[in-house]
């Protein structure tokens, strides 16, 4: 079958096609499939495209009323003789929206004409019979074939004085079908916890009760809280015809006692468990007890909040780059460490949006006393106008992380009850953070900046706000249009493709593209970063332009520059990238491009620098200006200050180790080569002339080796030597001199 699909991808003007029609997804059928055969389709499914045909609800209507024939004279009758309890079913009706299609199809006689189906039946029969069996066909023989749970038997066995098809009847005449759809459905499992809830009731003897768990065991396998919410209302509608409202509560009550009723607080819904035994409320209030005193609401609130970033729209489009405001939930405690002056922030974004946490009124006017005093260039405040004590709410919720942590792989059943309510209380510490703190059409909270408050209406605005701060901070950051590279974190590829480049700069940077071959991602780095602002000048005769037409650019080489100029032992790159990132030098610029500016800057004296590693020379290479940006610290550079002397000894040098120098290691641009040229020399002398402490001289004569070169050969023995010490500092000490010619 793949071959087959792919033959039909590639079929071109003379098309090929292959159409597969099923009455239901293909995934429901896998269920009870081999491992080995599901794999096999999830391997070429993508080559299919599904395509879900749904019927028009108003046509299945139409065709339940017609299948419903009855003879007109004898039903007026009874629908005369039950005038009170048509008249229940006409008032469920008309209260509910989600009745509004079916009467635009069966108009104001819905009642009658879909009887005796109960409204809500009627709702639930098409929706679940699309889910789980062949729709119309399905329908019909429910509707007219005699079988079990079928309507005409339903009216030859019932026995009631109105005989009303409740929605639990449909339960009865699927159950069959959801026993067979695919483990980890949605309406397998619902099956699964309905079946587990009525085997605990049998005991209980309350018919209703087991009644109410189908119908909310269907409601939750249509999924369609729209039409149809689960809620205890509607189900007290469904049951009100033949039942009491006492005997309705008096099944409410089963239900709870047998822990298998959950009421939820986010909506007035309610859901069913398998039962696990347990008084989950009562679990939960006992830990809400224990946790009393450690419990820290702005935790909850921060780890829930479906917002961790906003973003400064505007400015990241026109700046092509991405820049982002961490959204902190924080308390008066903490509002009160918060700096009130510069741009110090504890956070590696660009700024800080604060919502604060205030449970009364005297810590509401306490923080709007703080915020008005502080003028923190990145910190924004958002302070609710109103207080609204939702710690119980988050209490619970942290309560209910804390159980299901102690019963997880033990006790299943109360840790799918407790996932529900663990589900609702979020749900409502959700929708307190959104109404309170972002929903600004609304005036729920104020947006304060610099001991200011805004006119924030939209979140949009509040964006605008960002973008403003962002673009008043920045104002020395360049535009680099490329933003796989312009990042703090580059993926595995764009890494490789900076390391090519850096060797190519190293390397080839009198080569037109730097002698850069193909398509790669390099190319567009450098093209981006180098070629756009016209620091490389991509001619006949390529080359390096420090004074480049980019004027923010100019400006951070200038930096980088005299970084290297000015530098000492006690610099490090670390003062470099500060300023380089920091928001207090403006440049604010993602660790990704810096390698490669670094290099440029480097590059301008090449023959004169010399890079250290924790006062240990390295060689100038590309992994090794790419591992700077990890510990910055670690790393410093000399700039050996030049002249024509120590231009003719390192010259000398050369010429004396000739035979041992490296054209690599000398394209690394430090001293290092001379010294390894050195090791070379002495790693091939003999044993007798490693070791003696003599020599023989012109006029054969034995004398003894001067100090000075027994010293020269034990430092050569060690196989870590700082080259640049070595030779500027070391050699002239071993020799007693201070010229280097």
């Amino acid at each position: 079958i793949q071959d087959f699909a792919e033959k039909c991808n590639r079929s071109g003007a003379d098309q090929l096609h292959l159409l597969l029609i099923s009455h239901k997804s293909i995934e429901n059928y896998l269920g009870n499939l081999p491992k080995n055969k599901v794999d096999a389709w999830k391997a070429v499914s993508n080559r299919f495209k599904s395509i879900s045909i749904e019927n028009d609800e108003n046509e299945i209507y139409d065709m339940v009323s017609t299948v419903l024939a009855r003879n007109d004279d004898r039903f007026k009758n009874y629908v005369k003789q039950n005038e009170t309890s048509f008249d229940k079913l006409k008032s469920i009706i008309d209260k509910d929206q989600s009745f509004y299609e079916i009467r635009k199809t069966l108009g104001d006689k819905l009642a009658l004409r879909c009887y005796p189906l109960h409204p809500y039946t009627l709702l639930l029969l098409p929706k679940i019979s699309e889910l789980v069996a062949q729709n119309e066909r399905t329908i019909f023989t429910f509707l007219s074939s005699t079988e079990r749970y079928s309507i005409p038997y339903f009216l030859k066995t019932n026995e009631d004085d109105f005989p009303i098809v409740e929605p639990d009847y449909i339960y009865d005449y699927f159950e069959g079908l959801f026993k067979n759809e695919p483990f980890g459905s949605n309406v397998k499992k619902q099956w699964q916890i309905a079946t587990a809830a009525l085997s605990k009731l049998r005991e209980a003897d309350n018919p209703l009760a087991e009644k109410i768990v189908k119908t909310i065991a269907l409601i939750y396998c249509a999924d369609d809280f729209k039409s149809i919410p689960p809620s205890w209302d509607i189900i007290a509608d469904v049951y009100s015809i033949n039942y009491s409202i006492g005997q309705i509560e008096s099944a409410k009550e089963v239900l709870k006692n047998y822990h298998i009723l959950i009421e939820l607080l986010y909506r007035p819904y309610v859901r069913i468990t398998a039962g696990s035994g347990h008084n989950a409320l009562e679990l939960i209030q006992q830990e809400c007890y224990k946790i009393s005193n450690t419990f820290n609401a702005k935790t909850i609130f921060n780890d829930i909040t479906p917002k961790k970033y906003l973003y400064p729209v505007q400015y990241n489009d026109e700046n092509e780059i991405v820049r982002y405001f961490d959204l902190r939930f924080i308390t008066l405690d903490e509002l009160r460490n918060i700096p009130s002056t510069g741009m110090e922030l504890d956070t590696a974004a660009d700024g800080i949006v604060y919502n604060i946490l205030a449970w009364t009124d005297n810590d509401l006017d306490n923080a709007l006393a703080l915020i008005k005093g502080n003028n923190n260039q990145r910190a924004v405040f958002i302070i609710p106008n109103e207080v609204v004590d939702v710690t119980p709410i988050a209490k619970e919720f942290k309560a209910v992380s804390n159980l299901i942590t102690q019963y997880s792989g033990r006790e299943i059943e109360l840790v799918d009850e407790l996932s529900y309510i663990l589900e609702d209380r979020a749900n409502i510490l959700k929708a307190y953070m959104e109404n309170t703190y972002f929903r600004f059409d609304k005036k729920a909270a104020t947006v304060y900046y610099m001991h200011t408050p805004y006119n924030i209406r939209r979140k949009a605005q509040l964006a605008q706000l960002l973008s403003t701060i962002t673009t008043d901070i920045y104002y020395r950051t360049p535009r680099i249009v490329n933003d796989l590279i312009n990042r703090n974190e580059l993926t595995s590829a764009i890494k490789n493709a900076r390391n090519k480049l850096l060797n190519a700069l190293l390397t080839n940077n009198k080569q037109f593209n730097l002698g850069l071959q193909g398509n790669g991602p390099e190319l567009n780095i450098l093209r981006s970063l180098l070629i756009t602002p016209g620091i490389f000048i991509n001619s006949e005769l390529p080359y390096l332009e420090y004074n480049c037409k980019d004027e923010k650019i100019r400006d951070i080489l200038k930096e980088i520059n005299d970084f290297i100029v000015y530098s000492d032992r006690t610099k490090t790159f670390a003062d470099l990238y500060d300023i380089l990132t920091l928001p207090e030098y403006h440049f604010g610029l993602k660790k990704g491009v810096i390698p490669i500016y670094i290099t440029v800057a480097l590059l301008k004296y090449s023959d004169h620098i010399v890079l250290l590693k924790k006062d240990r020379e390295v060689p100038i290479t590309a992994s090794t200006i790419c591992d700077i940006e990890y510990l910055p610290k670690d790393f410093r550079i000399i700039l050996e200050q030049w002249n024509n002397e120590k231009e003719m000894y390192i010259s000398n040098l050369e010429n004396i180790f000739a035979d041992y120098i490296s054209t690599t290691d000398k394209a690394s641009g430090s001293f290092v080569y001379i010294v390894k040229a050195m090791r070379r020399w002495y790693l091939q002398l003999t044993k007798y002339e490693i070791t003696t402490k003599f020599y023989c001289d012109e006029d054969y004569n034995i004398a003894p080796l001067d100090s000075g070169s027994i010293k020269f050969r034990e430092i050569l023995s060690h196989p870590e030597i700082n080259a640049y010490d070595f030779l500027f500092n070391n050699l002239l000490s071993i020799y007693d001199t201070d010229e280097y010619a």
